[in-house]
């Protein structure tokens, strides 16, 4: 092949490249969320090993646009047990206005909370560190938290700050997370044109401190209990 049709021809594999990752302004991505279910169990609960699985798997679906994104679990209709929405489960991510917002629903009543994003955070340090996930050059950062430290995995070529754990203070869109007790595994990402309603307020939710939906969610989990008896 001819030197300068084949140097072309490189040059233009690199660039579409490149494109596909910066035009990316929304899309729907899907991680797994994989949960250790024995390493978040008490002293007192370490008995219960022996009866619950190590593991649990559910997939989150963050739908993205702009300065607007939306986490939501994908509901397994074939899972059994009691379900109850929770702030990770519902997330409204406004990077314009520096808030997120997390929805919960106990039976007919829905509530949510308020929280604000702050760009700036010594919890976040950076690495130079690197990897491919799913085509896309990530670089790596250390997130630590009161509870736990995470390895977080993030592509810059993607819009920034949004995450499977809500708005995180890194130049790119949050690919992986690997914790101890919690990981998010990159399973897809497609750039469509997304549903604008998902990026809504919803209705009928009422605004409460994190301290009394705390408290709500023991009620509830209180109630169930009684009525299971």
């Amino acid at each position: 092949m001819n030197k300068g049709i084949l140097i072309s021809v490189l040059m233009c594999v690199v660039f579409m490249g490149f494109g596909y990752s910066q035009t990316i302004k929304q899309g729907v991505l899907i991680y797994e969320q994989k949960i250790n279910v024995h390493a978040n169990l008490s002293e007192e609960q370490q008995a219960m090993k022996a009866f619950i699985p190590e593991f649990v798997s559910t997939d989150i679906q963050l739908t993205f646009k702009d300065d607007l994104g939306r986490l939501k679990e994908i509901k397994n209709e074939n899972q059994g047990g009691v379900m109850i929405s929770t702030s990770s489960a519902d997330m409204l991510l406004d990077k314009k206005k520096d808030l997120s917002y997390s929805f919960a629903e106990f039976g007919n009543e829905k509530f949510y909370t308020e929280a604000k994003f702050n760009q700036k955070t010594d919890a976040i340090t950076l690495s130079s560190e690197t990897k491919n996930i799913g085509g896309f050059k990530c670089k790596a950062a250390q997130l630590k938290t009161d509870e736990e430290s995470y390895t977080i995995w993030y592509c810059s070529d993607l819009p920034k700050y949004y995450s499977p754990m809500g708005l995180l203070a890194v130049e790119g869109l949050v690919l992986e997370i690997a914790g101890e007790s919690i990981n998010y595994l990159f399973k897809n990402l497609e750039k469509i044109k997304v549903d604008e309603s998902v990026l809504k307020m919803p209705e009928g939710f009422v605004k409460v401190t994190e301290e009394q939906l705390s408290d709500l969610t023991e009620e509830y989990m209180e109630e169930l209990q009684q009525e299971l008896k």
